[in-house]
């Protein structure tokens, strides 16, 4: 599973052109049969300036992304609002959606329909980077509080002076300086100023 996942990784940006690439595929074999089949009859076909434009589109897309990756998306997104709007024509037939807002009245191609979804999903992660996500939580370790009790039961029988001496003394880790500056505040003597300890090792 580990492998086909770095398999997939490099190449996920290219789903969205392999479906094109079917489409492509299917257009070239209606192209030479000269016909296809629409609303369940046979139907002869021409093809237009928009499907040669479509078919060039997809080498372009497996062109730049092999070549000139960094600027695949910018092709990849200029194909799909391409064929959206029709000016890309990756079917050997138009089939549309109206849309009506107001006095605004488009027509979307549903050939690109499954590319948008493709495109969706592959960048969800960077569309909604918080969804989903596990919420980072700063925590200490269960050793570090464990090692506070440690130290706490070997300082307790430690005069003022001796706890004043470990948390000087370099030699001594976090956990056993803080361990003498809570047995200090117990004992109501304020602890010396030191530096900041070293948080544990995560």
């Amino acid at each position: 599973m580990e492998k086909i996942k770095q398999l997939y990784h490099p190449y996920k940006q290219l789903i969205p052109v392999l479906i094109l690439l079917f489409y492509g595929i299917d257009l070239l074999y209606t192209y030479f049969t000269g016909q296809f089949e629409f609303n369940g009859k046979m139907v002869k076909f021409f093809s237009g300036i928009e499907q040669h434009a479509a078919l060039n589109a997809i080498v372009l897309n497996f062109m730049v992304f092999f070549l000139a990756r960094p600027y695949y998306r910018y092709i990849l997104i200029a194909t799909i609002i391409s064929g959206l709007f029709g000016w890309l024509n990756f079917r050997p037939y138009q089939s549309t959606i109206d849309l009506k807002l107001g006095g605004l009245h488009t027509e979307f191609h549903t050939q690109m329909i499954l590319p948008c979804i493709a495109v969706f999903i592959i960048n969800s992660n960077r569309l909604f980077p918080h969804v989903g996500a596990t919420p980072e939580v700063s925590v200490k370790p269960a050793t570090w509080d464990e090692d506070i009790v440690r130290f706490r039961s070997a300082f307790e029988r430690y005069t003022t002076e001796n706890l004043y001496t470990v948390m000087n003394d370099k030699r001594y880790t976090g956990a056993a300086v803080e361990a003498a500056r809570q047995l200090l505040e117990e004992k109501g003597v304020s602890p010396p100023e030191i530096p900041d300890q070293p948080e544990p090792l995560k």
